[in-house]
């Protein structure tokens, strides 16, 4: 670095030349690197702090580009100064920890997915009777709301143990409501409508298919969770992990399963070695529980 000289400006508009000669060179380009990312790593162990949220659990590269760009809009330049602005501004910090997760769902979202669970998977879990079930980074609910649907129409619903969880506190607020604007679900699925009603521009569902589900606020890596599952979704949330996090939580989820129970990931996501995991391959996004 003490040897770095700029680009000759041999050619280039006099304007150009002039402003390489205001770029920092040699020790200040690294100091200035390290001050930098010292500012960043500092911000970002004070928000998974003040957010309760394990961000360094997921691609900071990503989170970085968003939260450069909330910065800048805030008008201020250093992370340090983003933190003050924030402390600064409750309302501005809450609606920047829920920017931190994507919550993001749909009722059958892949129906063709869902064909396989319940042509397949569901009759052959738990004795075909009541199951647990639990769906991580469940959103707004719509995944275990599905799932509720399931059961219901194949006489499983009485007794069966659904869960859906999210750090999201505003997404499982909505979930507990159970009430969607038609322009986020575009319209209404057909196998929805007798278990909703329209309510203006958005519809409510009824409260038998409410009360079936449990809704909690927690992030995933920041507790312990009970075993036991005959099924876990967890669908397109590993793809904004790292692949340490990953490993980690599909370590967890894997032993949460009961023999014989199934692991649910995203049509784009897979599980590299489940057998490391105790999991067999059922079909690329659904991973069976083989080891004790």
């Amino acid at each position: 670095m003490d040897n770095f000289k700029p680009l000759a400006a041999t050619g280039l508009p006099a304007r150009v030349a002039k402003l390489s000669a205001l770029v920092p060179r040699g020790e200040a380009v690294a100091e200035a690197i390290d001050e930098a990312e010292a500012g960043w790593n500092g911000f970002c162990l004070w928000l998974a702090a003040a957010s309760g949220i394990d961000i360094f659990a997921y691609k900071l590269h990503q989170l970085h580009q968003r939260l450069v760009i909330r910065r800048q809009l805030a008008g201020v330049e250093s992370w340090a100064d983003y933190r003050c602005h924030l402390l600064d501004r409750p309302q501005a910090f809450a609606r920047l920890r829920e920017s931190l997760v994507t919550s993001v769902s749909g009722f059958f979202r892949d129906p063709e997915q869902w064909q396989v669970l319940e042509g397949r998977v569901l009759p052959q879990l738990a004795g075909g009777g009541p199951l647990s079930a639990w769906s991580v980074g469940c959103a707004m609910g719509q995944e275990p709301y599905s799932l509720a649907v399931c059961l219901n129409e194949a006489g499983r619903l009485a007794g069966s143990k659904l869960v859906g969880s999210d750090c999201s506190a505003m997404a499982i607020e909505q979930a507990r409501r159970g009430v969607y604007r038609s322009a986020l679900e575009k319209t209404i699925p057909e196998r929805l409508h007798p278990y909703a009603q329209a309510a203006g521009d958005a519809y409510a569902l009824c409260e038998p298919l409410r009360r079936a589900v449990q809704f909690r606020c927690e992030d995933v890596f920041s507790r312990p969770f009970a075993g036991g599952w005959d099924l876990i979704f967890c669908r397109n949330f590993l793809i904004y992990l790292n692949e340490g996090a990953q490993r980690r939580l599909l370590r967890r989820l894997a032993h949460a399963l009961r023999p014989g129970g199934v692991l649910f990931v995203g049509r784009s996501e897979r599980v590299t070695q489940p057998e490391v995991l105790g999991l067999a391959v059922a079909t690329p996004y659904l991973y069976r529980r083989v080891a004790p």
